[in-house]
């Protein structure tokens, strides 16, 4: 039975719902005898003898003769009125005229039409309004009442004198409030946050028709007419995006109550989507591919930039508010030994005016969108070798957000094509081919001292890794120590560029390469070639 009042023929009626089960409330229109149909019918379907989806339970027949009554029908202005306990209230009522009714009189009303019925309420007229044809009373109440519950009878003593009905319901009384949020359980939290969408649960006493509103109707909550009675109302409520205020108040009947919802701004860890460095090529996304692996720069690193934008903390329908970070730099020599640790704490970073809720949030000691790492560091960028490395790590303050939060790191190499360094190494054993000369290639020499600038390449996009491949230009004694070998071949100094083969897997100052070049002899006066291999010492 839903409630819904059906017509046929000169009656009114409908299936209700009472405390004594399910009751059938008729209003005739007019005198008669009229028979009377009624179909009852389930909720929710269920499978009929042959199979098909029905919700037809029965059908019942009554006849209805309607005649004229001996009593004349007040008919109240309002349906509802609420309870006052043990009438310690009066309550002004107003009821159409009826030249029966006496003035400055009390009339009890009661819930049947023989004497000793139940006492409902008393109702003392105090005046006729004539240009209302109306007359006004004191009503006080002693019970509860519906008006599926049957007609009220109004008595003059036990004598009855009128009859009529209208509901005596509790006085309407918020006592709890609820939220529930898609996938969470419900909670008596009244915190809510704009753009998102609650279902409301408000529960107490006298609810079915009252009139529950929110910031004074500014905001309408959709209510549930199926979940409804006079203990509990659902409605499904969205906060806007754009709010200004900062509670919302629920108001029943026009009255403010007790509660109210408290909108607060989102504070939730956004991916760190939105923080860009820069480290001479350009902005990159820390989060993005760039930073999947340690990046590499050739050439000084003059500054780096990290920066905030502010325009994508907030989406169009995602807010995430104020956003608190840490970042911490450290710095790493070309031997890969830590030479410096700065860390950057309590950086706030506020939405900007893109989103709808920039001016809701507090900007207090709000950070600055930039921050460039040599205004912390010692060891400034641009003074760093080659190789060394940077290590940037931003991570939200956990402490801010529950314990939640997202952590990022970026890597740069200051990288080089080539490097050069000052080398001693002891070449033994070389051919010397003279050009230019009648003389022949020389024996092995024996023990030579080679003094050079040597250049070391690196390989391409890989960090420290060295082709196997170095040239050097300097200067060699060729037989300097000749005791070693027993060579009597006569010393001699030149200028030489030499090639030298390194061995790949070895990080030991001492090595064994081979080399081959050519150069001058200042004694002999004559270019030479020369290869062999020799004793490497790095410093």
């Amino acid at each position: 039975y839903t409630g819904m009042w059906h017509s046929e023929g000169i009656l009114d009626y409908r299936l209700v719902k009472t405390l004594e089960g399910p009751a059938l409330s008729i209003k005739p229109n007019a005198l008669g005898l009229q028979s009377l149909n009624v179909g009852v019918e389930s909720f929710k379907p269920f499978l009929d003898e042959h199979g098909s989806p029905s919700t037809k339970l029965f059908d019942f027949r009554i006849t209805v003769r309607v005649v004229r009554s001996k009593f004349n029908y007040l008919n109240f202005t309002k349906p509802t009125y609420f309870f006052e306990p043990q009438g310690e209230k009066a309550i002004t009522v107003w009821f159409d005229y009826n030249p029966n009714i006496k003035l400055n009189k009390t009339y009890r009303i009661e819930d049947q039409e023989e004497a000793g019925g139940r006492l409902i309420g008393e109702i003392y007229t105090r005046a006729y309004v004539e240009n209302q044809n109306k007359v006004i009373a004191s009503m006080r109440t002693y019970a509860l009442h519906q008006i599926e519950g049957g007609l009220l009878y109004v008595k003059e003593g036990d004598r009855n004198r009128f009859f009529t009905n209208f509901n005596i319901l509790p006085k309407p009384f918020i006592k709890k409030v609820s939220i529930l949020r898609q996938g969470k359980d419900w909670t008596e939290s009244q915190i809510v946050y704009p753009g998102e969408e609650i279902e409301l649960k408000i529960q107490g006493t006298g609810l079915s028709s009252s009139e529950i509103t929110f910031a004074d109707g500014k905001y309408i909550a959709i209510p549930d007419t199926i979940r409804k009675n006079n203990q509990v109302r659902f409605f499904s409520l969205k906060i806007p995006e754009d709010i200004k205020e900062r509670s919302i108040p629920i108001s029943l009947n026009q009255n403010t109550t007790s509660f109210e919802f408290l909108v607060n701004e989102y504070q939730r860890p956004r991916s760190l989507d939105f923080i860009t460095i820069n480290y001479g090529e350009g902005e990159h996304e820390l989060t993005g591919e760039k930073f999947y692996k340690p990046s590499l720069y050739n050439g000084e690193i003059g500054d780096v930039v990290i920066t905030a934008h502010l325009d994508k903390i907030d989406e169009q329908l995602e807010f995430y508010g104020v956003q608190y970070i840490d970042v911490e730099i450290r710095l790493w020599d070309k031997n890969n030994r830590q030479i410096e640790t700065r860390t950057v704490e309590d950086i706030k970073l506020v939405p900007d005016k893109s989103s709808v809720r920039h001016l809701g949030y507090n900007h207090n000691n709000e950070s600055s969108a930039i921050l460039r790492i040599n205004d912390f560091l010692v060891n400034k960028t641009y003074d760093l070798r080659p190789w060394s490395k940077i290590e940037i790590t931003v991570e939200h303050d956990k402490s801010k957000y529950g314990g939640n939060g997202f952590k990022s790191k970026a890597i740069i190499y200051r990288s080089d094509k080539f490097s050069l360094d000052i080398e001693v190494s002891f070449p033994a054993g070389l051919f010397v081919v003279p050009i230019g000369s009648s003389q022949e290639v020389s024996s092995l020499t024996g023990l030579s001292i080679a003094s050079m600038a040597n250049f070391t390449f690196y390989k391409k996009g890989q960090i420290k890794k060295e082709q196997p491949i170095r040239l050097g230009l300097g200067f060699i004694a060729l037989n300097a120590i000749n005791s070693i070998t027993g060579s009597t071949d006569d010393s001699d100094i030149g200028a030489v560029a030499l090639m030298s083969f390194q061995p790949l897997h070895s990080d030991s100052k001492i090595n064994f390469p081979l080399y081959a070049g050519f150069g001058y002899l200042f004694k002999a006066e004559n270019l030479f070639l020369l290869i062999g291999p020799g004793i490497k010492f790095t410093f």
